[in-house]
């Protein structure tokens, strides 16, 4: 019954705001539901997820849209409330503030949402203000179509700098080097905070979120998109001591996006020089590493001499994966000196069925991937099951502590000689998540020295779960919280030597590097 008159007052709801022209909802439920409590809430947006089978189809009204929104909008928070651990925790105030606050505020843009990117942008809004990085929604089919204005500006030691810029563009373009001014009256920060940041990453403190932040002042990504449809008309620069306003033309390019991951080499060793290795640890994908390369490289870091001089991990392009990926090939190298963190903190998961049903589907693809002899595969199932026991056993508000786990959560380390060698960690800017669990464990050796680039950051809350939405959206959801982490939420970690050249000029970091050590 309920159900029922909820189809059919939004459905008389969107014909009405058709025929009038606007996407503002009279519906009083629509505004009803930001105010009730959350059991009632909950049992309220059940009639807005029958809604979330309608299609993104290009001949959608306006009204479609917002439907279509705010069953989006409905279902991610449904999502957090089901699976997110500071729902359980309760001591998370800003999180409880905002799951309820940002909803009333996202659900006024979905409202109004008259197109696609609206839809996400409406969502991704709610989702940003949390401030963390493993809380995030995406269109997994989003178009690879990118539009660009010529030029791409940085955040490069103080000051929004031209890092690239077409040749044979149709407009005069700024030069490179040139100091980014203001876009349509606003400077850059106005424009990025005002603008952007609100739907892609409010974490505006962290170098790597300026980073792409700032490529939407002249690039537009689908994948980022942001409410406005309307791009920068004009945009003004100092170069040379002379300020010049642009008017910016706008091509189909994808040339503007800068990014670290294009060519990357595969996961392994080489020889650096004289009794000394260079380890590539760029990603810990599962679903990115082909066939044995990750088990190739543990391989290869076995077989590095005890007493080699210097073994460099090079940590660049990797955001994140599987933390037990950087355990092992730490561990491969350290064997019974492998560093033991954490001893004061405990890792807290929240067994919901979110959570177990996820971790079923990461051993399926492991089992897949590498066959049951995977020590991968074994952990996961082995944390499917402790899952899905607390579950049954205390429901999932009830948080249990992976110390519960038979035996560690990582293997123990190889037999054989430690190296004794000088160990050095490479990270750039977008280092998060299971990076910086890796760039923890390293940087614990006696003696490891950090270069490169300061690190990105994540929260306390770690190992996402991926939740398809109906309409195909895909949202990240935590399922673990640290209590007692040395690491404060959202600190990165500065090296000792920072490079401020190109860090993807490989030849030129290595000429840098070799008088550090």
């Amino acid at each position: 019954m309920m159900k029922d008159w909820c189809v059919r007052a939004l459905s008389r709801d969107s014909a009405r705001r058709q025929s009038d022209g606007h996407a503002e909802s009279n519906n009083p439920l629509c505004h009803l539901m930001p105010r009730l409590k959350l059991p009632a809430l909950r049992e309220f947006k059940r009639c807005f997820l029958l809604l979330a089978v309608l299609p993104f189809s290009s001949n959608a009204t306006g009204s479609n849209y917002s439907a279509i929104a705010l069953a989006e909008l409905a279902r991610a928070q449904q999502v957090l409330l089901d699976a997110h651990p500071a729902v359980a925790l309760k001591t998370d105030r800003s999180f409880n503030d905002w799951i309820v606050r940002g909803y009333d505020e996202a659900e006024k843009l979905a409202m109004r949402a008259a197109n696609a990117p609206q839809i996400l942008a409406a969502v991704r809004y709610y989702l940003s203000g949390f401030r963390d990085g493993h809380v995030a929604v995406w269109d997994p089919n989003a178009s690879s179509k990118t539009m660009w204005a010529g030029w791409t500006a940085q955040w490069r030691s103080g000051e929004w700098r031209v890092v690239r810029a077409a040749s044979g563009w149709p407009t005069t373009l700024p030069e490179k080097g040139a100091i980014l001014i203001a876009c349509d009256g606003l400077k850059p920060s106005e424009y990025i905070d005002t603008h952007i940041a609100p739907f892609v990453d409010r974490r505006t403190g962290l170098e790597s979120v300026l980073d792409r932040l700032a490529l939407l002042l002249s690039n537009r990504i689908p994948r980022d998109g942001i409410w406005e449809t309307e791009k920068p008309y004009s945009c003004t620069f100092e170069s040379n001591g002379e300020t010049r306003e642009y008017r910016l033309d706008w091509k189909a390019s994808d040339a503007g996006i800068y990014s670290s991951n294009k060519q990357r080499p595969r996961m392994g060793v080489e020889p650096w020089g004289k009794n000394r290795y260079w380890i590539y640890a760029q990603q810990f994908l599962s679903s990115d590493l082909e066939k044995n390369e990750m088990e190739d490289a543990i391989s290869a870091i076995l077989s590095v001499p005890a007493k080699a001089d210097v073994v460099v991990f090079d940590a660049r392009g990797n955001n994140g994966g599987s933390s037990l990926f950087g355990y092992q090939m730490l561990a491969a190298l350290m064997r019974r000196d492998t560093p033991n963190l954490e001893s004061g903190a405990q890792a807290w998961w929240r067994p919901s069925r979110i959570s177990v049903d996820w971790f079923a589907r990461l051993a399926r693809d492991e089992l897949a991937r590498a066959g049951p002899q995977s020590v991968r595969y074994r952990k996961i199932s082995e944390m499917e099951k402790f899952l899905k026991e607390a579950h049954q056993k205390s429901g999932p508000d009830v948080l249990v502590s992976d110390g519960a786990i038979e035996g560690s959560q990582y293997p123990s380390p190889p037999e054989g000689d430690s190296f004794k060698g000088r160990v050095v960690l490479l990270t750039d800017k977008n280092c998060a998540s299971a990076c910086l669990d890796f760039s923890d464990l390293v940087l614990a050796v006696p003696g490891a020295l950090h270069v490169g680039e300061a690190t990105s950051a994540d929260s306390d809350y770690l190992d996402i779960a991926v939740v398809d939405l109906p309409s195909g959206l895909q949202i990240a959801v935590p399922q673990k919280v640290w209590i007692g982490r040395s690491r404060k939420a959202n600190e990165p970690l500065i090296p000792e030597h920072l490079f401020g050249g190109d860090i993807h000029d490989t030849p030129s970091l290595r000429a840098w590097l070799e008088p550090l050590l």
